[in-house]
């Protein structure tokens, strides 16, 4: 999950394909599908290496865990600096690590899923069972 969530995710992946797709017009090469057929597989990646991951490794199922909060906020999730509006998959019962990054910013609670969840030192450790949504809620200076 580290690789897909952090390392190879769809952003890398489709600056990639955007590369290889400028390289292929700068020499002349106009036919679109083969590039087409590489974002229709880049797009259905994450759902095939987790049905693979459950056939040969008998993985747990995996559940979407999005953090949202305001747009100016830096977090590092699970050890990699990211913002507001990140979205992994993460396997039933292991943890998502989320900081926030802002000395200026203290976390009063954390709501995962509606539920008010208490905050030390601008942190949340929470094993994720669900498809899960967690928004860092800020005291008020």
């Amino acid at each position: 999950m580290d690789a897909m969530n952090h390392r190879i995710t769809p952003d890398f992946l489709n600056s990639r394909v955007k590369y290889y797709e400028n390289t292929a017009l700068s020499f002349g090469f106009f036919d679109m599908e083969y590039i087409n057929r590489i974002r229709l597989f880049l797009d259905n990646r994450p759902a095939f290496i987790r049905k693979l991951m459950k056939k040969y490794f008998n993985s747990p199922e995996s559940y979407h865990c999005i953090v949202k909060g305001p747009d100016n906020i830096e977090y590092e999730i699970d050890g990699y600096p990211t913002t507001s509006g990140y979205k992994g998959w993460y396997f039933k019962g292991s943890q998502i690590s989320i900081k926030v990054n802002d000395d200026q910013k203290t976390v009063s609670h954390w709501l995962v899923n509606g539920k008010k969840i208490e905050s030390f030192n601008n942190k949340l450790i929470y094993p994720v069972v669900t498809e899960t949504i967690i928004k860092p809620v800020f005291k008020h200076s």
